[in-house]
């Protein structure tokens, strides 16, 4: 596997959006890996962009509509295989919630 991957990112600092290589990451414990085959840039992307959503953070790599299969697993991940075909649903949860519950 490579040791980067291709990215958009957005720097609000300067509010531009930049397509670059970026390494790729090691999943955490229960987390994943996704080599991603497609990816949408979606409203609440380019509404970063545009200024109307306030970065939470200096870059953001965008594009969070997403599917793929798993390339790695992180430790503690049970019920996921290597090579299993994901959608990915990038929701921010509070954990606090019933719905995040």
């Amino acid at each position: 596997m490579a040791d980067t991957m291709r990215a958009e990112r957005f720097y609000a600092d300067t509010k531009t959006v930049a397509l670059e290589d970026v390494p790729i990451p090691d999943p955490g414990p229960g987390e994943v890996l996704v080599q991603v085959a497609f990816c949408g840039i979606c409203h609440s992307d380019l509404s970063l962009i545009n200024g109307t959503f306030p970065a939470q953070r200096p870059v953001v790599t965008q594009g969070h509509e997403a599917s793929g299969t798993i390339a790695k697993l992180g430790p503690d991940v049970t019920g996921w295989s290597e090579g299993d075909r994901v959608v990915l649903a990038a929701g921010r949860p509070c954990l606090e919630c019933p719905n995040c519950r």
